[in-house]
């Protein structure tokens, strides 16, 4: 006994529909990747305790992102992948050592600067 499948085509139409379906899926998809950045938090710390300071993060472009720090805390938005400088200015004046890092394309990052 043998059985016979009719393979029938696919109209335009319904294919431009199923395509459809999926656009959404893509949109999604692009736009995820075009909003991801790194979620990065910085801890500045002076002889071992919390210490209030202003950080600046430059990458390589030579874009800066900076923020005050509150109980020796603050969060960076607007980074993106790639080697970025770190430096804290304290109140009193006093900059820590410039420090190279890499910040990956997405995820939390925890940055720790010590000023002097």
């Amino acid at each position: 006994m043998t059985t016979r499948t009719t393979i029938q085509p696919v109209s335009r139409s319904r294919r431009g529909w199923r395509a459809l379906g999926l656009l959404p899926l893509g949109v999604w998809l692009v736009a995820s990747v075009a909003l991801a950045e790194p979620r990065v938090t910085v801890h500045v710390r002076r002889d071992g305790a919390a210490a209030d300071a202003t950080v600046t993060v430059t990458d390589e472009r030579g874009r800066s992102v900076s923020c005050e720090t509150v109980r020796g805390e603050c969060s960076l938005a607007g980074l993106g992948a790639g080697r970025h400088q770190v430096v804290a200015e304290s109140r009193d004046g006093r900059r820590s050592e410039p420090r190279t890092v890499m910040l990956p394309p997405d995820g939390d990052v925890s940055l720790f600067v010590s000023v002097p």
